[in-house]
Order: C-alpha cells, then sequence, then structure tokens
C-alpha cells in the first residue's frame, strides 16, 4: 500500500512559505542542446552565483541537455567524499577574455559540471559502450542500462544514489514517512540546499507504448509535457482525455485515456493505480495506492526522459523499439485527476521534452512568473541584419533557432534535409503560440542589435498572453521575458589574446560586410564555437572552458540588467 498526494490544476510550491518569503517571482530557463547546453548553463549558473542573484530567483527549469544542469545542480550533494565542496567548485570560476590562454582552457576541474561534458563515454550518456564497458563502470546487462549509464555519469559524481526517490525538503520527507511507514528506512535525495530554486525537467509524455508506432499528423495533438519537480511529477491545469492514434494498419484501434494531474515522485510510474481518483472540485487529496512502484522513478529516469531526443521519432517511424540508446523510456502513467471511470494503467514512452517545447517558458506563464529569463543554448546561430531581415524574411532555422519563433504562431521553414526530418517525425512545436505573432518582428530586431553591439544578445521585452487552450494557458498574462541568446560577442572577442582569438573567430574574408556574427570558424577544434552542434558529446578541456567563459562573461557583462530583471521582481 502507498499513501500518496496527488493535485488537479494547482501547482504545489505555492504553498510553501520558506519558498515565497525568500525568493521573488521569477524563474530561468535553460534550453535543450546537450552537451552544449549543459555547459554554457554551467557558465551562466557560475555567473549568477558570483553576482549573488541565484538566492532570489524562484523556478530553474531545464529540458534535455538544460535538465542536466539543471538537475545536477539543483541535486548536488556537496560536501561529500567525492563531490563538489560548494557551489564555486561546481559551477566552475568564469575567466576573463583576456586571461584566456592555453593553461586554462586546459584546467578543469573534475568535481565541476564542465567536467562532466568530457566524461559521456565512449558513446554518450545513453548507449552502452563496448563489450565489458559497463561491466568496468560497475553497471549490469540486467535492468536499465540507459538510465544506469545517466546515474553513472551524471549523478554519481554529484553524490547522488542509484535507483532512489526524491522530494523538496525534511518537512516534505516527513510527511511521507508519517503517511507510509514502511519507507521509514527508505533513502531520498533533498536538493542541496534549502535555499536552491525550485526545479522543473520538462518531460514528453508520447503515447501508449503497446500503440506505436503513432500517426505522424498526431504528434501535436498527442504530446503532453509532463512536469518533474522534487514535490510531483505530472501536468497541471491540462487534464483531458487524449485519443491515442496508431498508425492505420495496426490492428490495435486507437485508445482514449484521461491525462494530467500531478503525484508525490515516490509514486510516480506504477501500474496499479487507486480505485479512485481525486473527487471533482478539490484541489488536492490522499490516494491510496494499491501498491508503490517496484523502483522509484528517479533523478536519473526524469533526466533521461526529458533528454531523449529521438524518442518521439522512434514512436512515430516504423522502427523496432529496442532497449538501447535511443529507447523511449516505458513506465507506467494513469491520471490522478477527477473522472467519471477508476483510474487506468498502461506503460506510456516518455521522451525529450523538447519535442513539445524546447524551454520551458509556457509552464512558467502558467505559474505567472513575474520575470522569466530564458538562456537559449541552441545550435542555430542567429544572424545578423546582413543575412536575415526578419521584417522582409520569414523566420527560417538558417537564421534563428526554431523554438522562438513558434512562440509567437510563426512556422519555420527547414534550412535541409535533416531539420526537415526533424520536423516531420521528432519536434513539434505547432502548438506552442502563447505571444502575438506581430510581436516577433521587434523581437528579433532588438536581439540583432544586441548581438552586433558586441555585449551579447539580452534583451528583456513584456508580453502579454494570447490564450492556449492545448496548455491550458488563457489570455491576458502579462510577463517580463529576458531573452539571453547563446551567440558571439564582438567585445568578448576584441579582449582575446591573439592566439586564442584566431581559434575561435572567423576570419574576415568568411563574413560579409557588415559584420555576421552569425558566421561561425569552420575548421578545428572549436569549429561552430559557441553553437556548436547537439550530437558532440565529448567536449575537449578547451571546447568546455572557452564556451563556459563566453556565457558565463555574457551575464557578467549584462550585470545590471540582469539584476533589474531578478532584484527588482516581485515577491
Amino acid at each position: 500500500m502507498g499513501s500518496v498526494r496527488a493535485w488537479q490544476d494547482a501547482y504545489p510550491e505555492a504553498a510553501l512559505p520558506d519558498l515565497l518569503s525568500r525568493t521573488r517571482n521569477v524563474g530561468i530557463a535553460f534550453s535543450g542542446g546537450g552537451a552544449r547546453a549543459m555547459v554554457a548553463a554551467a557558465g551562466q549558473l557560475a555567473a549568477l552565483h558570483e553576482l549573488g542573484l541565484l538566492r532570489e530567483v524562484r523556478y530553474i527549469t531545464g529540458i534535455s541537455g538544460g535538465s542536466w544542469a539543471t538537475a545536477a545542480y539543483s541535486f548536488a550533494q556537496l560536501g561529500q567524499n567525492g563531490t563538489a565542496s560548494d557551489d564555486d567548485e561546481l559551477l566552475g570560476n568564469i575567466t576573463a577574455p583576456e586571461d584566456i590562454c592555453n593553461v586554462s582552457l586546459n584546467r578543469v576541474n573534475p568535481r565541476s559540471l564542465r567536467h562532466l561534458a568530457m566524461d559521456f563515454g565512449p558513446y554518450g550518456p545513453y548507449a552502452p559502450g563496448p563489450v565489458g564497458w559497463e561491466q568496468r563502470r560497475g553497471l549490469s546487462r540486467e535492468g536499465d542500462l540507459v538510465t544506469n549509464h545517466i546515474w553513472h555519469w551524471l549523478f554519481k559524481p554529484m553524490g547522488v544514489p542509484r535507483h532512489v526517490s526524491f522530494t523538496w525538503s525534511n518537512a516534505t520527507l516527513a510527511d511521507i514517512r508519517r503517511r507510509n511507514p514502511h519507507l521509514a528506512n527508505t533513502t531520498f535525495v533533498l536538493p542541496t540546499s534549502p535555499t536552491r530554486p525550485f526545479p522543473i525537467l520538462g518531460i514528453a509524455l508520447i503515447g501508449p507504448k503497446r500503440l506505436v508506432p503513432f500517426e505522424q499528423s498526431a504528434k501535436a495533438s498527442q504530446m503532453l509535457l509532463l512536469e518533474a519537480t522534487p514535490l510531483y511529477i505530472g501536468a497541471a491545469h491540462a487534464t483531458r482525455n487524449q485519443t491515442y492514434a496508431p498508425r492505420a494498419r495496426r490492428t490495435a484501434g486507437p485508445r482514449t485515456m484521461q491525462v494530467g494531474g500531478l503525484l508525490e515522485p515516490f509514486g510516480f510510474g506504477g501500474l496499479a493505480p487507486p480505485p479512485a481518483a481525486l473527487s471533482a472540485g478539490v484541489t488536492s487529496g490522499l490516494l491510496a495506492l494499491p501498491s508503490l512502484p517496484p523502483q522509484p522513478f528517479a533523478l536519473e529516469n526524469a533526466t533521461f526522459a526529458s533528454s531523449n531526443f529521438p524518442a518521439e521519432a522512434l514512436a512515430t517511424l516504423e522502427i523496432p523499439i529496442r532497449s538501447w540508446v535511443a529507447t523511449p523510456l516505458a513506465t507506467g502513467y494513469w491520471s490522478p485527476a477527477a473522472a467519471a471511470a477508476p483510474p487506468r494503467a498502461e506503460p506510456f514512452l516518455l521522451g525529450d521534452g523538447g519535442n513539445v517545447e524546447n524551454i520551458h517558458l509556457i509552464g512558467l506563464l502558467k505559474r505567472r512568473v513575474a520575470s522569466i529569463v530564458l538562456f537559449m543554448n541552441c545550435e542555430g546561430p542567429l544572424h545578423s541584419p546582413a543575412a536575415w531581415d526578419p521584417a522582409l524574411a520569414p523566420p527560417a532555422t538558417a537564421a534563428i533557432n526554431d523554438y522562438v519563433p513558434a512562440f509567437f504562431g510563426l512556422p519555420i521553414e527547414a534550412s535541409d534535409e535533416v531539420e526537415q526530418l526533424e520536423q516531420d517525425y521528432g519536434i513539434d512545436y505547432t502548438a506552442d503560440q502563447v505571444f502575438a505573432a506581430a510581436d516577433f518582428v521587434p523581437l528579433a530586431q532588438r536581439l540583432q542589435a544586441a548581438q552586433m553591439a558586441g555585449g551579447g544578445v539580452v534583451v528583456t521585452t513584456t508580453h502579454v498572453t494570447v490564450a492556449n487552450a492545448r496548455w491550458g494557458l488563457p489570455a491576458g498574462v502579462v510577463a517580463n521575458v529576458t531573452w539571453v541568446y547563446l551567440s558571439r560577442a564582438g567585445a568578448w572577442e576584441k579582449q582575446l589574446r591573439p592566439e586564442v582569438a584566431r581559434l575561435v573567430v572567423p576570419p574576415p574574408h568568411r563574413s560579409p560586410t557588415p559584420l555576421d556574427y552569425g558566421e561561425t570558424v569552420a575548421t578545428g577544434e572549436y569549429r561552430d564555437f559557441p553553437n556548436y552542434p547537439t550530437d558532440s558529446l565529448d567536449f575537449s578541456p578547451g571546447q568546455a572552458n572557452m564556451l563556459a567563459d563566453l556565457t558565463g562573461w555574457t551575464v557578467k557583462h549584462n550585470a545590471a540588467e540582469f539584476a533589474r530583471v531578478i532584484g527588482s521582481a516581485p515577491s
């Protein structure tokens, strides 16, 4: 038996007096993008920490590679044997551009987040390596090798135990054990400090495993973004009856299931739902589960699901689901929200939150967060007006990343066959509009102007939402959004030593006149810097340090703006 808290149409952290009293109504969000996104986020976190601003932030969210940084920063057990002693060691120092040299580039603290980008293993964090590799790392081929690899690579260095559930505080843990005395000796992991922002990891709920492959045209209507947090896993203000459509020639027909609602993490992932869900009209309650999941849905499960970018394509294409590199994570799912019939459970496929929304803006808007900082650590460079005039040409992936225009309801043109395949079978942002289409061109022009000024692309704008029934977001929500776009920065480049500048600044002949900061170096160790390809997983020390130093410098160079948007936000 298990006594598990559930919620519907509410965000439980709003009832945490310590969180609300010590923070401002600010959320920071880290985009997807593999190792690039993780290392860039490490630099940005280091700078915010150095400026003393992180303690005022209420929410920290991450999707895909951004979830790696978010989870590691939130749950690193600092000061344990073999882990970073404090945040300075975990996040690393930001080297000023004039001080970057061969020595600084090749020096990486093995206890830092940056070092993780250099230790993925021979096949990245997802795939088993060569025969015998998993045994040498203390793993077994029995069980889920994928999540074991994620744990060994990401969480073991952070001091987080394997296969344990997570919760927010000693108070929430005591409440769980009071309701479930048989868990008195069960290990849970908590955030490293009670002063951390409230973490949210975005995961795509794809559909019932037995119905794959799904109809390609149903991606946007079927996928739901789940939020994994220390208090709950699920989707608030999103309860609905969802029909999942398999390919027409499958013998199994469409299946309609209720989705939505929130459940405590230690009760999520099982196939034994309670006899009845929450009652209509109540915000929360306790549900009596016949049994708890046989193995907890742990942090390694949540981060693997959040970053498994091929999952939706595999669930759409007619490719056999295999138990290795890109397998969508299957876990039991049922909705705790009120319904006419008892909850039904079955194995669902989970995948990369970036298939639905590659930076978690919408969840922060739904929470009425007043000031939102979006760290868009994307692969697609922003191109300057010399290459793209947003007032004359529609957005394309050759000019700007693919998820910013989607927030304004604008389609984006794929620039090559690979990106077209991603749009056809993987990502689908067509249901993500939250702002008026007319707001996009002025934003894009301001982003370009900031890029040309050379101090990093940091732009703050005020927006009013348009209604999005799919996400449960009403019209009229006002938010200040600070858009931070991963880009070259002319002022940073001018301060580099000549021998360092040659590594990361493209020759003048590669750029048109006037300069296009969307152009990147084409060869060498730092090819495509700072917008390294998402599938580049094993960084050299220099690649990791150079990227984190740039992103950290961008935050510090714009310290006054970050102090304004974070420090002046309402409590």
